[in-house]
Parts: C-alpha cells; sequence; structure tokens
C-alpha cells in the first residue's frame, strides 16, 4: 500500500486564485485528515504548487483484498443531525453528540496505514458511506457486503429520518450510484437513507485481513473512536454493494 507524495518539477502555473485549505487537506479517498490551522502552518514559507492535480496525499483505496473486512470509525448520521438542527429539531444531546462527532479528527489513519493487514483506508465523506465504499469496490475490482445491523448509528438517527428529516444529498447521492447497489429486501427506507446520507468529517472505512481486525479497532478505540465496528466484507464479484 503506498502513499505517495509528488510534485510536478516543471515551473508551476499561473495562480488564478489562491487554493483553498479543504481542496489541499481532503484529497480523493484520503486516509486521514489535517486541520485547516495546522495546514495553513505547514504551507506558510512553501514554495507555490504547481499543477495541483500532481499533489497526491493519502491512502490508495484500490487495494482491498477479497476476505477483507470492512470496519467504520465513526458513527453515521451527521448529514441527518444537521439537517435536523436547521430544522429546530435536534435536542441538547443530539447536538452534543453532532458537534462531537464533527469535529473529530481521523488521528487513527496514520497508525492504521502502518499495520501490515491494513489494504485500503478511505473518508467517508460527501458522498455517504455507500459512495465511498463504492469508490473502494471499484478501484479494488471487487464487490462488498455490508451488514445493516451492525452498522454504527448515531443515537436517534433513525427517529428523526423517520420524523422526516432528510438531507437532498441523499437522494442525489442514490440517484448517482444507486445502480451499483443491492440492498435486501427487509432494509426499510429510514436506513436506506442512512446509507447515503453525507457526512461532514465521517469516519475512516478500512479494509483489513480479518486477522488485523482486532489491532485495527484497538487502535481505534485507544484514540477514542469507541463506536468503531465491523460493518461488513470484500469478496469477490462486480464492484456492486450488497446491504444485507
Amino acid at each position: 500500500m503506498s502513499v505517495p507524495i509528488t510534485i510536478n518539477s516543471s515551473p508551476p502555473a499561473p495562480r488564478t486564485a489562491e487554493p483553498r485549505l479543504t481542496s489541499l487537506s481532503h484529497g480523493g479517498g484520503c486516509g486521514c485528515k489535517i486541520a485547516p490551522s495546522v495546514l495553513a502552518e505547514l504551507l506558510k514559507g512553501s514554495p507555490p504548487i504547481g499543477h495541483y492535480a500532481d499533489l497526491l496525499v493519502g491512502t490508495d483505496t484500490s487495494d482491498a483484498n477479497s476476505g477483507d473486512a470492512l470496519i467504520l470509525g465513526k458513527p453515521l448520521g451527521v448529514g441527518i443531525f444537521s439537517a435536523a438542527f436547521k430544522k429546530g429539531l435536534l435536542d441538547d444531546e443530539g447536538y452534543r453528540a453532532l458537534i462531537e462527532t464533527a469535529t473529530q479528527l481521523n488521528v487513527p489513519g496514520m497508525e492504521l496505514s502502518n499495520l501490515a493487514g491494513v489494504h485500503a483506508i478511505t473518508d467517508v465523506a460527501g458522498f455517504g458511506l455507500l459512495g465511498h465504499l463504492l469508490e473502494m469496490c471499484r478501484g479494488s475490482a471487487l464487490a462488498a457486503h455490508i451488514t445493516a445491523k451492525d452498522l454504527p448509528l448515531l443515537r436517534g438517527l433513525l427517529d428523526l429520518v423517520k420524523a422526516g428529516i432528510a438531507t437532498g444529498a441523499s437522494a442525489r447521492n442514490r440517484q448517482s450510484y444507486g445502480k451499483d447497489v443491492r440492498l435486501a429486501t427487509h432494509l426499510d427506507a429510514a436506513l436506506q437513507a442512512v446509507l447515503t446520507d453525507p457526512q461532514t468529517s465521517g469516519g475512516l472505512l478500512v479494509a483489513c485481513d480479518p486477522g488485523a481486525s482486532p489491532d485495527v479497532q484497538s487502535i481505534f478505540a485507544r484514540l477514542g473512536f469507541a463506536p468503531a465496528a465491523v460493518i461488513g466484507r470484500m469478496s469477490d464479484g462486480e464492484p456492486q454493494a450488497y446491504v444485507e
């Protein structure tokens, strides 16, 4: 598993605008996030970056193996909780959970990437759990199987969904990649909305050898990510996500 950091050596193209920090701190499938304030300090005095497309920072999402366990580091539901807050329907406990989850940096990423049994890492962000899982499936040319009952969820999440709280992005996500998702018939609509719910600073999604699963979960727990859970596995098959 490689973590390439390459910068084009050709003369930098003229800047038309200053890059947003988020465009540098959150690459496609990055394995961890850097707080914008820390990144700003790192960039002070650094030479101008050339072609941004050649700046690759993160952990490869294309190295998952068939049989790998899938572990999710944070509970789902930040997008729906945010929508509830905007409507004045989130209680104090829910608000605290929202803030704690959204502001918790994915610090386990560095340790996890050094474990021999960890094959791929991505973070769950705007495309929701299934969207980022499908990125891993396509990159690895594998299928993924998710066990719905094992998903970590913010407390009270399904009640909010059943009360009609949803995000527009969740529906757009479903339209975008729904053709590659297979849902068991017993799953209700509320859980389906959670699977495509966009996450702000969502948890890390780790594909690892089943034998490394206890070590991965131990790292998560030690660093304050107690809800981390095994949610499924990778398998041979077309790059699709099966939720059972």
